[in-house]
């Protein structure tokens, strides 16, 4: 998740991420995305 995420960001990335999803609510890459101000959506 941290790496799609940092290299999302590079110049010329060719993909934007606006969610981070999960089925667990304790998940990792959650946690990041919320740090980083990015969207999460949890359903399980």
């Amino acid at each position: 998740m941290a790496a799609l995420l940092y290299a999302s960001r590079q110049p010329g990335a060719a993909y934007e991420i606006v969610l981070v999803a999960s089925n667990k609510a304790d998940a990792g890459g959650l946690k990041l995305a919320e740090a980083e101000g990015i969207p999460t959506f949890t359903l399980s």
